[in-house]
């Protein structure tokens, strides 16, 4: 227990078994690194071939693909490679050189299928058979596995070693900017035999035997720090599949992969997420991976329960509300700071007039607006301008535990907003002594809520326990929580069922094995997808027709049926599902399902037609629709690009990338098109519609409306919640005729949940989970 938490453990894919994917009839399961890939059409063996769907299986190695009807022939194109089979025939083209099949592409079922092997191996991939699970794996050579997994983003790795017949074959060692990472026995150009697989600090790592470039046969896993994790262990193609004792020092101990402590005796548990958050600084976080880990190491003057009801937080008592709903004056209890020093009314003041700085560069300092001269604060230019402007705003600390905000107008909702983490609490002094690098790791947090941040293993995992401090330590039950993070979805399904992670979301795939167990949960949220078009990036944007052909050209309940199939629903307008009005009525209720214009296919070529007449435009030029590089986001963008290519007969490149790349070319606006997300920060449509005023923050499609940003204005100063409700119909009535973004769905998503795990709920918006009032009880 006094061992650090183990950096990383080789990769998790490394470490936990894949689920038992037993060849049922009809059905030949594929891995790919590990991951499942599902096929509409079922892949069959022919003359000792295994034929698969050709799109399917380009896609998920990362090809855009391109049919010819003319010459019956499918085209791959990637970065460094294009590969081009005819169906019939037993030659394809590689990068324009003739290759051999020793079968030829055919249509069955109204399906093009391609031989597995030879589109796997051309794209660089070894594919093997596993006997056990009568499975195909397909998995990244070495040289690139261990660049996408072992040493993530490295291309400096060389061979130095014994050669035959110009194949390295004998005994050989790998560098890594020369320092050795693996040294052992090599056999026609992959490691065969006995080696060992070195961390960066010269450590053992894996030693044992391998063979086809994997860890396949006996060995023994080390961590970092040289202690042992997994003795004598069966490896088969790197991932677990014997025996063997696992010792994982942060307080998970295994044997055989099942757990052999008592959570319910310990109170802790394992949670997986799917990104990286970025830094934990509240002034600065946009993201839900931030908003959540903040909440959890943090806290406001309320906290909200599972039925999204205000409670007390680090204020004693509700507000109190004078001045016609203008001013609230809170009293904060006796509450520390996790290193036991009191938190004072000024460590709110303090923060807030951060993040208003325009020196602080925060993207959500427009909510901090609300508060009476917060405008002017962000529109300073000087140092002396501003510190002037914070003198002057609403906001002030009576004394140590009273604190007094005035508003601008009155906002409806605005102590349950006190709840989100932009509004917490900073401790100046330490803010000032970490700099720029404040909130980057877990000695560069400092908070006052439930759990402490004490360890954060970068793209790997972090490491929260008990806060002693905490105001309410004797109501939290939670003493420990591990956050892993796992973007691969059968990796995190592993986690879950060797009793790693208790908490995870669910892929797609996965859905019927817990379709009837009590883990199941669904996670309705106030989350829209939908397409942004830049109007200066892409000038054709900037014609109404031409947004709405596009939007009014994809099925969305196909898309629904046959990308995500989770539970999300197609969108009836901009604002979800589950949105209040701020009248407590359904904003959906009052604005009705039509809002948005269905999928229609004929109109939207009528208007595709219109709006290139307009411009003055044959045909509408090429562009680029930007996504998340996952495998959803690529799912999502091909979808699109077919969707438009039949329906409006246009050709788009897809360009998918890194999450924190698309989010940044969204801030500089330098994009085409763009599938985006937008989650609510409060639980009112103005979250939602004030991102498309003229010169907001969020306005990344420059897409500007007189009438629209006086409809905003209009309801921030109305009074009677009926009438502002209507105003907020109105506004969305107009972005949908205006349709600068075209929405997608509705995002909901599903979970699975230890049954023991009592206390965990996933709010519909803000953060991804809350754990205040978790307790592990016996199973």
């Amino acid at each position: 227990m006094k061992k650090k938490l183990v950096s990383f453990i080789l990769s998790l894919a490394l470490l936990v078994s894949i689920p038992n994917l037993s060849m049922a009839e009809g059905v030949i399961p594929v891995l790919l690194n590990g991951e499942k890939i599902s096929f509409e059409v079922q892949p069959f063996i022919k003359e000792g071939t295994t034929m698969v769907p050709f799109r399917t299986l380009f896609e998920k190695l990362g090809y855009v693909v391109k049919w010819n009807e003319d010459t019956q022939s499918v085209t791959g194109y990637s970065n460094d490679l294009t590969i081009e089979l005819q169906i019939g025939s037993t030659t394809a083209m590689v990068n324009s050189v003739p290759q051999q099949l020793t079968i030829a592409p055919s249509i069955k079922e109204g399906t093009t299928f391609v031989p597995l092997r030879f589109i796997g191996e051309t794209s660089g991939k070894n594919v093997s058979w596993d006997d056990e699970n009568d499975t195909v794996l397909i998995r990244d050579g070495l040289f690139r596995y261990l660049r996408n997994t072992l040493y993530s983003g490295s291309n400096h790795l060389r061979y130095l070693g014994e050669h035959k017949d110009g194949q390295k074959s004998g005994h050989g060692i790998i560098f890594l900017d020369n320092k050795v990472i693996f040294e052992g026995e090599f056999k026609e150009n992959k490691i065969s035999g006995e080696g060992t697989l070195y961390w960066l600090g010269g450590q053992e790592r894996y030693v044992g035997q391998w063979s086809n470039d994997a860890m396949n046969g006996t060995g023994s896993i080390y961590n970092e720090d040289g202690t042992l994790l997994y003795d004598s262990i069966t490896m088969v193609n790197n991932i677990i599949g014997g025996n063997g004792t696992y010792n994982f020092d942060n307080g998970f101990i295994y044997a055989n992969e099942h757990p052999v402590i008592d959570k319910a005796e310990t109170q802790e548990i394992g949670i997986n997420f799917t990104a990286e958050p970025p830094a934990l600084d509240s002034s600065m976080a946009t993201a839900n991976a931030a908003f959540t880990m903040i909440n959890a190491f943090n806290e406001g003057l309320y906290r909200l329960d599972k039925a999204g009801k205000v409670q007390l937080g680090l204020a004693k008592d509700l507000p109190t509300i004078t001045n016609n709903g203008l001013t609230y004056t809170i009293t904060l209890r006796d509450a520390k700071w996790n290193d036991g020093t009191p938190v004072k009314a000024t460590d709110f003041v303090s923060a807030w007039k951060r993040t208003l700085d325009p020196a602080t560069k925060a993207q959500y300092s427009f909510l901090l607006t609300w508060i009476k001269g917060g405008e002017a604060v962000t529109k300073a230019r000087t140092a002396n301008d501003v510190e002037k402007a914070q003198d002057a705003l609403g906001l002030k600390a009576i004394d140590d535990k009273t604190l007094e905000i005035n508003l601008e107008h009155p906002i409806s909702y605005f102590t349950s907003m006190l709840a989100f983490p932009i509004f917490f609490p900073q401790k100046a002094d330490f803010v000032k002594e970490q700099g720029d690098q404040y909130g980057v790791d877990a000695d560069k947090v400092m908070g006052a809520g439930p759990f402490k941040l004490v360890q954060w293993n970068h793209g790997k995992s972090l490491l929260f326990v008990k806060n002693e401090n905490y105001w309410d330590s004797q109501n939290v039950k939670l003493n420990k929580f591990v956050v892993y993070i796992v973007k691969n979805a059968s990796t995190a399904l592993s986690l879950y069922e060797s009793n790693m992670a208790d908490i995870s979301e669910l892929g797609s795939d996965y859905l019927n094995l817990y379709k009837s167990k009590p883990d199941l949960i669904k996670k309705q949220e106030l989350t829209t997808s939908y397409l942004m078009f830049q109007e200066e990036k892409f000038p054709a944007f900037a014609n109404t027709k031409i947004r709405k052909a596009l939007t009014l050209g994809i099925d969305r309940e196909l898309l629904i049926k046959t990308v995500l199939n989770n539970g999300s629903v197609p969108s009836t307008g901009l604002i979800p599902d589950g949105t209040l009005d701020g009248n407590n009525q359904s904003f959906r209720e009052q604005a009705g399902d039509m809002a948005q214009p269905k999928f229609d296919p004929e109109q939207a070529k009528q208007l595709l037609a219109e709006g290139l007449q307009e411009l003055g435009m044959a045909t509408l030029p090429s562009f680029k629709l930007t996504a998340d590089d996952t495998i959803t986001g690529k799912m999502v963008v091909n979808f699109i690009q077919e969707q438009w290519k039949l329906n409006l007969g246009i050709d788009i490149t897809p360009e998918p990338m890194a999450h924190a790349n698309r989010i940044d070319k969204q801030n500089r606006h330098d994009f085409e098109a763009d599938v985006s997300l937008w989650g609510a920060d409060y639980n009112d449509p103005m979250t939602f519609l004030d991102m498309w005023e003229t010169g907001s923050e969020f306005n990344e499609v420059d897409w500007s409306n007189a009438s629209y940003n006086e409809l905003l204005n209009s309801a921030r100063k109305e009074l009677n919640p009926e009438t502002r409700s209507k105003m907020l119909v109105e506004a969305e009535k107009l972005l949908m005729q205006e349709m600068p973004i075209g929405p997608l769905y509705f995002r909901n998503r599903v979970f699975v949940k230890k049954p023991n795990i009592e206390g965990a709920f996933f709010p519909a918006f803000g953060v991804e989970w809350e754990l205040k009032w978790v307790s592990v009880n016996k199973e």
